[in-house]
């Protein structure tokens, strides 16, 4: 989509003139011809880049005032301030206050497409590397082989507009899998604009905005729909919102608009919908239609045992990089017991324990049941049940193993050839067990010669 322009100028001549000649440029342009106006138009939607006069009319710090409020609640947008009057002085101060660059007037054309392209490259930039670190954030959260089917949808519901309904426990990556989608849609470059439903006792503030254009103290409230314009708008814990704000928002969604707090005029935002729920039987039934075009339901760590390997590896190599200092190593029993534990928290529980553990462990050191904190809770019993002692020796020797090799299958998540080589045993009389104890998985495949080769 074409990047939009504000030009906030109290000389009609000029604002007629910059907008001419950026129209012609394939861009689009607001005006405004007072700081008023000015903040009535940021109020509105939020624009991609400001061409700002610092001498408005009737106040000849205006321009300055709008300056300083656009790094406040929009600093992403860059400002370019256009000036009659431009000295050294007024240039470091601009830049003191946040300005891209400076051009005086009279200017020229090819200077202001020149100035104007660098700071919409370098606006794109900083979104693209935020959204950049936002996605690597989260990036453990999908790791390991039972995920899979939830990467797979994700693959092919990102490129569309579809809005999502992400749902599941706490803790289970619902963020991330939403960061995930809007970094592989074709809104990446634009706005991932976050708002919790929880705990905000003027979430409808939030998520509508306000305009106090009658007290310049009291800041500009923008919109969650104004401030994602764009991109992406990402409700977190939907099914908090109470009631009558869960019909508000039905109605719009029903054609992407809204009413202002302080008026009536109808504006539209161009954003995709995702949103996340822990218990989505709060959400209404009119809400629920609305969000839920796809459904997305993450399983709990606990679902995913078998995963547990390869997401403590994960954590290891990502928190000894962020602290600069050499990996650690899990050895298989405390893999073991991380596997048998209870985490009622699911990934983000377990990162957080990962990172305990490397601060609190020497580097290079390889970590032990005895390192694991004592705060988890028990670990499942590995203990003989009574059910099994009171088999005779024959069915109850078979009631072990079958219980035996289920744990280390879980442990080493099917990998036939790295049990065998811990558990001491050929890989075929393994197999033979493992079908004798109903525990059959497939054979691996061995790398085979190539043909014509001697």
């Amino acid at each position: 989509m074409p990047f939009e322009i504000l030009v906030i100028d109290d000389e009609q001549d000029i604002r007629l003139q910059l907008c001419g000649v950026l129209e012609d440029a394939g861009y689009v342009t607001r005006t405004a011809a007072t700081a008023e106006e000015g903040r009535n138009a940021l109020g509105e939607r939020q624009p991609d880049l400001i061409l700002l006069d610092l001498w408005l009319s009737p106040g000849r710090d205006d321009g300055m005032t709008i300056l300083n409020l656009t790094q406040k609640i929009a600093p992403d947008i860059p400002v370019i301030v256009i000036s009659g009057h431009a000295t050294i002085e007024t240039a470091v101060s601009a830049a003191k206050a946040g300005a891209f660059d400076v051009i005086e007037k009279p200017f020229q054309t090819s200077r202001l497409f020149l100035v104007v392209q660098r700071a919409l490259e370098l606006s794109q930039l900083r979104r693209e590397n935020r959204a950049l670190r936002d996605y690597q954030e989260f990036d453990g959260d999908l790791v390991g082989a039972q995920i899979n089917p939830i990467k797979k949808t994700i693959s092919k519901v990102a490129p569309s507009e579809s809005r999502v309904l992400i749902s599941g426990a706490i803790g289970t990556g619902k963020q991330h899998v939403a960061r995930m989608i809007h970094r592989l849609s074709p809104r990446r470059s634009h706005p991932f604009v976050v708002l919790n439903c929880r705990g905000d006792d003027d979430i409808e503030r939030a998520l509508y905005g306000r305009s106090d254009l009658e007290n310049p103290g009291v800041p500009l409230i923008t919109s969650a729909f104004e401030q994602a314009h764009g991109g992406t708008l990402f409700l977190q814990n939907v099914d908090a919102l109470s009631p009558p704000i869960q019909a508000k928002l039905t109605n719009t969604l029903q054609d992407m608009s809204y009413t202002r707090l302080e008026g009536t005029r109808r504006l539209h935002a161009d954003v995709r919908i995702l949103a996340t729920s822990t218990d989505p039987a709060n959400l209404s039934q009119n809400l629920h239609n609305r969000l839920a075009v796809v459904t997305m339901t993450l399983p709990s760590l606990s679902e995913r045992r078998s995963d547990i390997p390869a997401l403590c590896e994960h954590f290891i190599a990502r928190i000894t990089a962020q602290l600069d200092t050499p990996k650690r190593c899990l050895d298989p029993q405390a893999i073991l017991q991380l596997q048998s534990m209870d985490w009622p928290g699911n990934i983000r529980q377990l990162e957080n324990t990962i990172r305990g553990l490397v601060i609190a462990s020497e580097p290079g050191q390889t970590l032990t049941v005895d390192d694991l904190p004592s705060y988890q809770g028990p670990a499942r019993s590995w203990e003989i049940p009574a059910e099994i002692l009171a088999q005779p020796l024959r069915p109850a020797r078979t009631a072990f193993e079958r219980q035996y090799f289920t744990a280390q299958l879980t442990l080493y998540a099917g990998n036939i050839t790295k049990l065998a080589a811990h558990i001491q045993m050929e890989r075929a009389a393994l197999y033979r067990k493992l079908k004798f104890l109903g525990l059959a998985v497939g054979k691996e495949k061995r790398p085979g010669r190539a043909m014509g080769s001697s």
